[in-house]
């Protein structure tokens, strides 16, 4: 059996925090993860205003993104050992199918998998959120066809949790309310969690929206169906202060 021995590449362990059963993938880096914000939207923004009102209101900021690319292979993992096998040939075909389920939401909740990572990678720490995966060229057995080496590329976003998250100990979260300027007078919105026995009318008539509440809520918040509501669910409440 051949045994070598090397050097510690750039590996990037991808840990994650509320993911039942499942367990940590470790990327070996193709070059500088990238890190930068993934938009310019948020932060201190000019708003109107009536002459009592601050000229500039906080929006939240910009989530840090994270984008990298490297190699899932079945010798990466060993290499914090320093030797590994590269006689070996096994399978990853496993953790190529966990990483690609870590874009969906945690089954039997609306949270999204969120991780830690580790390595050597740029910025501060944080937790993050997949946004996309792309799988590159591939090594597979001549016989089986299994995957024993996957190129991969991965944009991470920070995590913000939404109100009512049970992650909202982790970072920081949105602003809880926000206001503007409307012709109508000074609008604000407060943010609601959706419990059980919850629907749209029950919430409207509970924030006494009137007779339009149902179909004001259903347009700020994006919702077709009425009945598309969860347990657990953040909503905008319109209200006039």
């Amino acid at each position: 059996m051949k045994k070598t021995t090397v050097a510690a590449p750039g590996i990037v362990k991808i840990h994650p925090q509320n993911v039942p059963n499942s367990h940590s993938i470790f990327i070996g880096l193709a070059g500088d993860a990238t890190y930068t914000q993934a938009s310019s939207s948020g932060g201190w923004q000019t708003v109107d205003r009536p002459k009592h009102v601050a000229a500039t209101q906080w929006f939240d900021r910009p989530v840090w993104s994270l984008a990298l690319t490297g190699i899932m292979s079945s010798d990466i993992s060993t290499y914090h050992s320093a030797t590994f096998n590269s006689d070996t040939k096994t399978s990853i075909e496993s953790d190529c199918i966990l990483l690609e389920s870590w874009i969906d939401k945690v089954r039997g909740t609306i949270e999204p998998p969120v991780f830690r990572l580790e390595g050597p990678i740029p910025g501060r720490q944080h937790y993050w959120v997949i946004y996309s995966l792309e799988f590159d060229e591939a090594l597979r057995d001549p016989v089986s066809g299994y995957r024993y080496q996957q190129g991969v590329k991965l944009t991470f976003y920070e995590y913000q949790p939404p109100f009512g998250s049970k992650f909202n100990n982790i970072g920081q979260s949105h602003v809880e309310n926000y206001s503007y300027n409307t012709e109508t007078g000074n609008q604000s919105i407060k943010m609601y969690q959706i419990g059980a026995g919850d629907t749209l009318r029950s919430i409207a008539n509970r924030f006494h929206l009137g007779s339009d509440g149902v179909s004001n809520l259903k347009t700020l918040n994006g919702i077709r169906d009425s009945r598309n509501i969860v347990v657990g669910q953040t909503i905008m409440i319109p209200y006039t202060r």
